[in-house]
């Protein structure tokens, strides 16, 4: 049975949700400046406030390897995550398929294997 995009993309996003509920109450779409100190409205995909964890999906909005806004698109993000970083978050970023292969879980049960 083949799955549309969306409800792929729908499975996914709960997914997300599912595994990073096992460590903290993650959050969806957080505008930066109601966790930090900005003007900037920049949205966290995902946010685990007691990890100080943004997770981020870059899904259809990517092309070839770049953003499909161009070069301003691409120094925006890189703003976003670098604000975040200097703000005492870790920022990790995956695709689609690195999360329907497991890679979130797995990134983040090594990391808080680490932290014991």
């Amino acid at each position: 049975m083949r799955i549309n995009g969306k409800l792929k993309e729908r499975v996914l996003k709960q997914d997300i949700i599912n595994t990073l509920s096992l460590h903290d109450t993650p959050q969806q779409e957080v505008v930066f400046n109601t966790i930090m100190n900005t003007k900037r409205r920049f949205r966290a995909d995902y946010l685990c406030p007691n990890l100080k964890l943004i997770i981020e999906l870059n899904g259809g909005q990517w092309v070839n390897g770049r953003h499909n806004r161009g070069g301003k698109g691409y120094e925006n993000d890189l703003t976003k995550l670098n604000l975040a970083q200097r703000n005492g978050f870790q920022v990790w970023q995956y695709t689609y398929e690195m999360i329907s292969r497991g890679e979130l879980k797995k990134d983040l049960e090594q990391w808080m294997k680490s932290k014991k």
